[in-house]
């Protein structure tokens, strides 16, 4: 659905109250799932918004951190080539792969990070605190033998990115 379309489509439902229908697209979905509730506990995970456009990823990464905060489980953005997933504080990740990826990093997406543990790479952390300004856990790489990545995050909001095609990027 194109922009005009979704923003005519979302205007014509009554539950847009409160919300701007000049947002993106996703910014819409995403307000009506939080302020709708329909789906309590629904998880969300976005596939396609991470693109070549840093601006656009951008974007659509601040947008699911909005709707986290809303109420809507914003678990993170995929395509073939990468994803991000978004871990709260007091949250963790295990990821299994198939095909291993060529890159792990994490990006903290608050100030601060605390409590960082990530093993099964080659430059595991344990308690490490990560900083916006200073984020020190990109570029990573599975662990010799490893098929499996767990992050767990004490406090703060962390992106864990997952890459397994830097060529097609």
């Amino acid at each position: 659905m194109n922009a005009p379309k979704a923003r005519r489509w979302f205007s014509e439902r009554s539950t847009m109250e409160g919300i701007d229908v000049r947002s993106s697209s996703l910014v819409m979905v995403l307000a009506l799932l939080g302020a709708g509730r329909r789906q309590p506990g629904a998880a969300v995970l976005l596939t396609g918004g991470l693109g070549r456009r840093f601006d656009h990823a951008f974007s659509n990464i601040c947008s699911l951190q909005e709707a986290e905060i809303n109420g809507v489980r914003a678990l993170g953005l995929a395509d073939e080539s990468e994803a991000l997933f978004l871990l709260w504080g007091g949250q963790s990740l295990q990821a299994v792969f198939t095909r291993h990826p060529q890159v792990v990093s994490l990006l903290p997406f608050s100030p601060v990070c605390g409590e960082v543990c990530c093993q099964g790479v080659n430059w595991p952390l344990e308690g490490a605190e990560l900083r916006m300004n200073m984020p020190g856990g990109i570029s990573n790489r599975l662990a010799e033998g490893s098929r499996s990545v767990a992050v767990s995050l004490g406090s703060g909001c962390l992106g864990v990115y997952f890459c397994w095609d830097e060529g097609r990027l």
